[in-house]
């Protein structure tokens, strides 16, 4: 009886907050239907185990979108091979680069 209560109480707040408890209901079913099949293909498992997840690579998929999203505010100018030496002596530059170049050499280890 308090467990009904308590969910009673929930949807009411949820509906005093202007949540639609039916189509949450009806969508939530949905999206636990979608995961139950997601999580039983041998493409989840791949994900689950592909290291994508792990807390130093999402910090770096982070570090990423920051820095894609500090760049789009910058004006992009034409580099020519002379502009490219020049912009490899940042140490920001330098930096990135040699992430690359390990990334680069890890890649090509599971091609």
């Amino acid at each position: 009886a308090m467990m009904g209560d308590m969910a009673d109480e929930a949807m009411r707040n949820m509906a005093a907050a202007g949540v639609d408890v039916e189509v949450l209901m009806r969508k939530g079913a949905s999206a636990a239907q979608q995961l139950g099949a997601l999580t039983s293909t041998p493409e989840y498992d791949a994900l689950m185990n592909s290291g994508l997840l792990d807390a130093r690579a999402l910090g770096m998929l982070a570090n990423l979108g920051q820095a894609m999203r500090n760049s789009q505010s910058q004006p992009v100018r034409p580099l020519g091979p002379l502009g490219l030496f020049s912009a490899m002596r940042d140490p920001d530059v330098q930096k990135a680069l040699g992430f690359l170049m390990n990334f680069a050499k890890e890649l090509g280890k599971t091609l």
